[in-house]
């Protein structure tokens, strides 16, 4: 059976986040919409969940996954510390197309943390992910919507001709992606790491922070 698709705008958002929600509880996957692109989601405290996701997106088991959660709140439910930058970048940049890799505590599952024990996690700025994190008692994953080696699919057309036999619901929109996705930093220390440059650049986080 094909993925159901909606496409969301408005009104709509508000009518896929309970549809997504719905779908999430059932430990199905879903493809969202973000500000940066689109991903795929399950319920992130499932290793049932994740390991669905992980055969689908065919990816390598040690290399994480990004942990898509509402605020900077929710963040130290899964963290075992957080530095003074940290939570600075945390109010500066969220929500927003920024990833910080921080380390976990023990409510992180195995299959989401990346080397040395650590999690990924944002907050995403797009109005859908906002409503529905809102709607669930749990974060999801953000990796992106794609094989696991193979370029970022930027279009609907793309998206539903990859995943809409293997995912139970793909929520679309009619953003312009440009390819970038969010720019990833280690604070694990005390000074930040950068990781990946995505949307937001180096200079820009250099300046807010200096």
């Amino acid at each position: 059976m094909e993925a159901i698709q909606q496409i969301v705008s408005g009104d709509s958002l508000e009518e896929a986040a309970a549809c997504a929600a719905q779908v999430l509880a059932r430990n199905a996957v879903i493809v969202y919409p973000t500000e940066t692109l689109y991903g795929l989601g399950v319920n992130a405290l499932l290793p049932e969940s994740l390991e669905k996701l992980i055969a689908l997106k065919r990816r390598a088991l040690q290399k994480g996954i990004i942990l898509l959660i509402r605020n900077s709140q929710e963040a130290r439910k899964f963290v075992s510390d957080l530095t003074p930058q940290a939570k600075r970048l945390m109010d500066l940049f969220w929500p927003g197309p920024l990833t910080l890799i921080v380390q976990a505590n023990a409510q992180v599952p195995d299959l989401l943390l990346g080397e040395g024990g650590t999690v990924a996690m944002r907050v995403s700025s797009h109005p859908f992910c906002q409503l529905l994190l809102a709607k669930i008692p749990f974060p999801i994953t953000s990796t992106s919507a794609n094989l696991s080696g193979q370029t970022n699919l930027l279009k609907s057309k793309e998206i539903v001709e990859t995943f809409s036999a293997q995912v139970e619901l793909i929520i679309l929109d009619q953003q312009e992606r440009n390819g970038k996705p969010s720019t990833v930093l280690d604070v694990t220390g005390q000074h930040y790491k950068l990781i990946r440059e995505g949307m937001i650049t180096q200079e820009e986080i250099d300046a807010k922070i200096a």
